[in-house]
């Protein structure tokens, strides 16, 4: 994915793009805290929201057995239901290390909403 455009680099975050599927490389932190700043702005918590909170609060697991399995990418767990109402949000996870990760969204999420939550948390 770091061969795709980088959109803003920070000190502790960096939002890119790659095929179309904006991502932000961060640590895990600031990954609860954007994606829970994402949910209040779009007004809702889809289960792939939930479960990306749920898997960077006990990362250390996570990192563990995707390190152990040989898996690039943890998957949250989607809805059905959240598909069809396009509420899907987070496309998946990949760990960088065991502080950083890197947040793939769905291509239809806005890269200037990112950014803006980028600024806010920055302040």
């Amino acid at each position: 994915m770091r061969e795709g455009k980088h959109l803003i680099m920070t000190g502790k975050i960096v939002l890119g793009e790659h095929l179309g599927y904006p991502y932000i490389e961060c640590d895990i932190e600031n990954g609860i805290k954007i994606i829970e700043r994402l949910s209040q702005k779009l007004g809702f918590e889809s289960e792939d929201m939930r479960d990306a909170i749920r898997i960077l609060n006990n990362y250390n697991e996570f990192y563990s057995y995707a390190k152990r399995k040989g898996k690039e990418f943890i998957v949250p767990s989607k809805r059905e239901s959240d598909f069809i109402r396009g509420r899907v949000v987070i496309d998946k996870i990949k760990p960088l290390d065991t502080r950083n990760i890197m947040i793939i969204f769905e291509r239809r999420i806005d890269k200037k909403l990112l950014e803006e939550i980028i600024k806010e948390l920055e302040k």
